[in-house]
C-alpha cells in the first residue's frame, strides 16, 4: 500500500511538471467590459484604479522581493486589502491597516 501511494504521489508530481506554470483564477477571468486593463507602463503613483470591483490609489510601482516581475501596490478606498503596505517584512508603501494590497499590473484598471 506505501508502495502505491509513493507511485500516486509521483505521478501527481510529474502531471504538475507537465502544467503550464502561472497564475490562473476566476478573478482574472476578464476585465471590466467597460474599460482595458493597462499594462504596469500606464499607471504612475497616484493614479485612480479600481481592483477586483474596489477603488484605490497606486501607491507603489516596481519589483518585489519575494517574486518576479513588476508589481503595483495600491490603497484601497475600503478596508477588505491584505496588509499596510508592509509584505513579508519589507516596506513598500503606507496606509491603514487591511487597506492595502499589492497586486499584478494587469489586476488594476485604471480609473477614468
Amino acid at each position: 500500500q506505501a508502495e502505491a501511494q509513493a507511485e500516486a504521489r509521483a505521478e501527481a508530481r510529474a502531471e504538475a511538471a507537465r502544467k503550464p506554470q502561472g497564475r490562473a483564477s476566476p478573478s482574472r477571468a476578464a476585465p471590466d467590459a467597460q474599460v482595458a486593463r493597462q499594462p504596469l507602463t500606464c499607471l504612475a503613483v497616484g493614479d485612480r484604479v479600481t481592483v477586483r470591483g474596489v477603488r484605490g490609489v497606486v501607491r507603489f510601482l516596481g519589483p518585489v522581493h519575494y517574486a518576479k516581475g513588476e508589481w503595483v501596490g495600491v490603497e484601497l478606498d475600503e478596508a477588505i486589502g491584505k496588509n499596510d503596505g508592509m509584505v513579508k517584512g519589507e516596506r513598500y508603501f503606507t496606509c491603514p491597516p487591511a487597506r492595502g494590497m499589492i497586486i499584478r499590473p494587469d489586476d488594476a484598471t485604471k480609473a477614468a
